[in-house]
């Protein structure tokens, strides 16, 4: 057996006895949600003593997350529900993300990036980690701002390739989290794979053995110009050299605090008030993730919803939302041949076209990839693996849609295998199990086979031309062009074999090319001639 499957097996033997051994005498169902872990009670000092004499829950099981006048609210373990309910103690239903993970302030006090890392991060962490990773990368990373949420919060975006302030031609990917801000899981997704590729080790020291983590530091330790000490890999070397690869890992920084710091029920849309009275409301927002302008409003019933109120709500109009026109201004400039947007908990691939009523594609390569995808995937569930599927359920407005309609970006969303569980062992194994999935679509652009299309004019300089492969068939209008700083256009084939390329551009006599591609990336020059000039 190999090591990676003798500590997958670990891991989930590890996974099974914990679920057994905590949720045994209740009978609950797999634990995926903090409320399958946790309870929230508010009580008094008789209440708190009449509570240990009934149960005799000790005070390590009580802990404290805050007081209220003469009451202290307290976090309890599962197992004590039906008693706290039985006994008429007042339950807190719907507390905020704090009460859950009462470490996250231990974790803001600290200045060590590994503890930021240990466990769930706010919007503030993720700032933190952020910043903290461009400052001791600065060779190979870049921090921007791409946007600011309703509330002013900033979008951020770290650019990690070679020499990344240069344009260089090299294909690019997007990395992003938490459309959703009540699925902090999808946070980490994102960071956890930035901390791998900067730093060539996980974040979590535990997930290598004894012996592994010696050959690491014995054979791979490098310090760069600034003093970091990193293990980078030829597996991590080949992706700077190959890739540039954008990651946002809140999206919607609204929606993650008030899940933080109002209400686990909220977060979900972002901070547009759409209810009345004016001012919060748990029901507020807007679903980033139905916002996006290719089949916005698409009719399909169920789809979305025209309805503030709803969890489901598409917006005023399609990109209305901060959130989406920063993202969508991102893809636009960078022509994204990739994208994964991490989302929780169904254990799925999302293949696009998602929405119902789009024909997708023939040959359909990203559903090939897709499968791929799941394939990698490692669950840490008993009682599921990853599998790739249209949709969940009927949608419409979503990023990867617009992205693979908009610029022929290979767009998926990943649902996660745990929604918001203890951070250890299940949140952290779900983090782990994620990471081959971005490292198998990584793999599948280098493997190919990959036709890369350069269009440029008759003095060989970069020219924005509509490319299509004459083999495969499109349904929905897409019109994919070149990147104006390259004049290049990344397509995975579904095959190897010998396809054609043509490029068209007002103006300008269409030029096509056959091309041979066996597996890797293949190139096909084509210039373009101005009409008037033949």
């Amino acid at each position: 057996m190999a090591p990676r499957q003798l500590l997958n097996l670990t891991a989930l033997v590890f996974l099974i006895v914990s679920l057994r051994s905590e949720h045994a005498t209740t009978g609950d169902s797999l634990p995926l949600r903090w409320m399958d872990f946790h309870e929230i009670v508010r009580l008094s000092a008789t209440e708190r003593n009449r509570l240990r004499r009934e149960t005799g829950i000790s005070d390590q099981e009580l802990r404290e997350v805050e007081r209220v006048d003469r009451d202290v609210i307290y976090r309890v373990p599962v197992h004590y529900r039906a008693a706290l309910q039985d006994g008429d103690y007042r339950i807190v239903g719907d507390p905020p993300f704090r009460f859950i993970d009462p470490d996250i302030s231990v974790r803001h006090l600290s200045q060590d990036l590994r503890v930021w890392m240990s466990g769930y991060k706010d919007a503030l962490l993720v700032e933190k980690i952020l910043f903290a990773l461009a400052e001791r990368f600065p060779d190979i990373t870049r921090l921007e701002t791409i946007g600011q949420t309703h509330e002013g919060r900033p979008i951020l975006a770290l650019k990690i390739a070679r020499n990344p302030a240069e344009q260089r031609n090299r294909p690019t990917v997007l990395l992003a989290g938490a459309h959703h801000g009540n699925e902090p899981l999808s946070v980490d997704y994102v960071l956890d794979f930035a901390y791998f590729l900067l730093y060539g080790t996980p974040a979590f020291e535990e997930e290598e053995g004894v012996i592994a983590r010696s050959f690491r530091e014995t054979f791979y330790r490098q310090t760069n110009a600034v003093g970091t000490e990193f293990f980078r890999q030829r597996e991590h070397e080949d992706i700077l050299d190959n890739f540039v690869i954008w990651c946002v890992p809140l999206v919607n920084a609204d929606g993650l605090d008030s899940f933080w710091y109002r209400n686990v029920y909220s977060g979900r849309k972002n901070a547009r008030d759409t209810t009345a009275p004016p001012g919060w409301n748990k029901e507020d927002g807007v679903d980033l993730n139905r916002n996006y302008p290719y089949q916005w409003d698409s009719g399909y019933e169920g789809s979305s919803s025209g309805e503030g109120r709803s969890l489901y709500f598409r917006g005023p109009t399609p990109a209305s939302e901060p959130e989406v026109a920063a993202i969508m201004q991102l893809a636009e400039r960078e022509r994204f041949a990739l994208a994964l947007s991490f989302h929780c908990y169904a254990t799925k691939i999302l293949v696009p076209y998602t929405a119902e009523e789009a024909t997708n594609p023939r040959p359909h390569v990203a559903w090939r990839l897709g499968q791929q995808l799941a394939r990698a995937g490692i669950s840490n569930r008993p009682d599921r693996d990853y599998v790739a599927v249209k949709n969940l359920y009927a949608v419409d407005g979503t990023d990867q849609d617009f992205l693979f309609h908009r610029y022929g970006t290979l767009a998926f969303i990943v649902e996660g295998s745990y929604l918001s569980p203890d951070y250890e062992p299940f949140g952290r194994l779900s983090i782990r199990g994620v990471r081959p999935i971005i490292l198998r679509a990584l793999q599948a652009f280098r493997e190919g086979p990959v036709v890369t299309v350069y269009t440029t004019d008759e003095e060989s300089q970069p020219l924005t031309a509509v490319v299509t492969i004459e083999e495969y068939d499109y349904y929905e209008g897409e019109s994919f062009e070149t990147r104006p700083r390259t004049g290049r256009f990344d397509f995975l084939l579904e095959r190897p074999g010998v396809v054609t390329v043509q490029a068209n551009r007002d103006g300008y006599l269409a030029a096509r090319q056959r091309v041979q591609c066996n597996g890797g990336a293949c190139e096909a020059h084509l210039k373009l001639t101005p009409v008037s000039s033949r």
